[in-house]
């Protein structure tokens, strides 16, 4: 059975984790915390459906990856509830980019 002292220092512990990760998807220094790589993986589809379409179009499991990168960022950050969008500029991160596809053919 654990002491006192161990179970202490295992919620300690545990708590240093959950801050490290709070810090990490909230900073804006080095990685821009999860609302920037949010962003940034978003802009990257968006580049190459408009630069390179037919590489887009040719290599449909390209956008199966960026999406599940989306999916994975935007549940983690609903997870930890930075509400950092809430900080930033309207817009931002950017919608999905078949949502602007189809806010452009109405």
């Amino acid at each position: 059975m654990k002491t006192f002292v161990d179970r202490m220092l295992c919620k300690s512990k545990n708590n240093r984790k959950v801050k490290a990760i709070e810090e990490l998807a909230t900073q804006r220094g080095n990685t821009g915390g999860l609302i920037k790589r949010i962003d940034e993986n978003r802009e990257i589809l968006e580049l190459l459906q408009e630069r390179v379409p037919e590489f887009v179009a040719s290599h449909p499991w390209l956008v199966g990856w960026i999406k599940a990168n989306d999916q994975f960022f935007t549940q983690l950050e609903g997870i930890l509830e930075t509400h950092q969008a809430l900080l930033m500029a309207q817009d931002y991160p950017r919608p999905w980019p078949s949502q602007i596809d189809q806010r452009n053919s109405k």
